[in-house]
């Protein structure tokens, strides 16, 4: 059998750039048999990354856009704790660890263009499946107030309907059986996109890089996981000499050899526990970053999930060319990129103190506020509000803007009347703020949480994304490190 150059597409083993083989396959480029002429002027690296990182924009958009924009809506349309909606982000990357290994162990002998496509096809069928409970559940309904029966569902106080409260008990068990279903959905949609997406990040980054020079690895990984649509020429005509053991990794019992091997070197391991570190800090800050803002600097979720999305996309962006660049630039090996790696992370360390900072938040009468006549947090039912058959099911706050004094909802301020001023909810005659002003103007209570933001909120944004920057800028010299400190035949098990 000839020997042949590695070629950019079909079952090219985890060997690198340059490596020989002894192998037999097809280079034409097509789908299965339809292979027609004037598709083999892209059957080159430049295009496979160019639609690589056109599968990886669209999966960060649903990932790191979509589901974790919209965490605080799902968590107040379903009734779940923020432990419920964590494990439904936490899901997208269980569901990409229980293939991990076994895709990049057995990936790598197999065709790796055909594995890729077969996961963006399920990546496909759970975003079918994560979007079901838009269109299958019910009518929202925002309050469960017993006064919304009598109140045009603006959960008003109305003393004569407290004795409906045990009436609700029943559809509000129906609507947990839903939401509880809803639940489901989502966790295995989220579950099938991190099992789709887990080919593209193991298979997919080991072909960029045995089908490129090593000192470009980087430089394609950072568009590639910056999700650009650009790419540079190839130079494919160097070659090292290392000849494939071709019989090795398609057995299961090569896998506890390849992972062996990867746990005695010392290297590797400290280089994935480092990016292990780093994920679990930028995956929970993902999750929650737009409910941090919600709450920590008093913003309203269209404002936070905008300031959200221009600080961590400019600044991760940013810190993934910056990244590439400087392996790029200074040709570092090995050795510099770790050195690299750890002073940016020197640099993110020196501004974590950013999450300490926040605006001071709204008084709730009865959490931090004192109820009129009372001297203690007795909770939220108070003398002004214990006939009105209010409820805590559902969280419909409302401010006074004169002193940033939050209320759980109209009902328990003691609200009676709502009118519509420009289109947003005033509320008036409020039992309980009434009586904290006393012989003096009595101001309206509107509807939302209290948004008087501070300055330190701008304090906040600059840190974080200073941080964006210094620490995405690990992300491709990090992977890079981790290809060149791992055995050879164990490539794809690393990412």
């Amino acid at each position: 059998m000839p020997e042949i150059s590695v070629p950019l597409t079909g079952t090219t083993p985890g060997q690198g750039y340059g490596h020989t083989v002894k192998f037999q396959e097809d280079e034409e480029y097509g789908c299965f048999t339809i292979k027609p002429r004037y598709l083999q002027r892209f059957n080159t690296i430049r295009w496979h990354v160019f639609w690589q990182c056109v599968f990886n924009f669209f999966e960060g958009f649903v990932v790191n856009g979509i589901i974790n924009v919209i965490i605080p809506a799902l968590e107040k349309r379903y009734a779940l704790s923020s432990s419920r909606s964590g494990l439904i982000a936490s899901s997208n990357d269980f569901g990409a660890f229980l293939c991990y290994f076994f895709i990049g162990y057995f990936g790598e002998q197999r065709h790796k263009p055909r594995i890729l496509a077969s996961g963006i096809v399920l990546m496909s069928i759970g975003c079918l499946i994560f979007s079901l409970p838009q269109f299958i559940g019910g009518k929202y309904e925002y309050t469960v107030s017993a006064a919304v029966i009598s109140n045009a569902s603006e959960n008003l106080c109305n003393k004569q309907m407290i004795h409906l409260n045990a009436s609700k008990g029943e559809s509000n068990g129906e609507a947990q059986n839903s939401n509880a279903a809803m639940y489901g959905l989502f966790v295995i949609g989220q579950i099938l996109i991190g099992v789709g997406a887990s080919p593209m990040f193991t298979l997919g980054l080991t072909y960029i890089d045995e089908n490129c020079k090593p000192k470009l690895t980087s430089f394609y990984i950072r568009y590639q996981k910056l999700q650009q649509m650009r790419c540079s020429e190839v130079d494919t005509g160097t070659d090292n000499g290392v000849v494939a053991q071709a019989s090795f990794g398609k057995s299961m019992k090569d896998f506890p050899i390849a992972l062996l091997l990867l746990l005695r070197n010392l290297p590797f391991l400290l280089v994935s526990l480092a990016c292990t570190a780093e994920a679990l800090v930028i995956g929970g800050y993902a999750t929650f970053g737009v409910k941090i803002l919600h709450q920590r600097f008093n913003l309203d979720l269209p404002t936070a999930g905008s300031i959200f999305g221009i600080v961590t996309i400019i600044g991760s962006g940013g810190g993934m060319l910056l990244g590439g660049y400087l392996v790029k630039r200074f040709q570092l090996k090995c050795r510099g990129i770790m050195r690299l790696c750890s002073g940016f992370m020197l640099v993110s360390l020196l501004l974590s103190p950013a999450f300490l900072v926040h605006c001071p938040s709204s008084s709730i009468p009865g959490v931090s506020a004192f109820y009129p006549g009372q001297d203690s947090y007795d909770g939220l039912s108070s003398g002004c509000n214990e006939e009105c058959g209010c409820t805590t099911a559902g969280f419909e706050p409302v401010c006074s803007g004169r002193e940033q004094m939050m209320f759980f909802s109209p009902c328990f301020a003691g609200c009676s009347q709502m009118i519509l001023v420009n289109g947003s909810k005033t509320f008036k005659d409020c039992a309980c703020y009434n009586q904290m002003h006393i012989n003096r103007t009595i101001p309206d209570l509107m509807s939302g949480t209290c948004t008087d933001t501070c300055d330190w909120m701008y304090v906040y944004c600059v840190l974080m994304f200073l941080i964006m920057i210094v620490t995405f800028a690990t992300m491709s010299p990090a992977t890079t490190a981790t290809f060149r400190q791992a055995y050879i035949r164990a490539e794809t098990l690393n990412e």
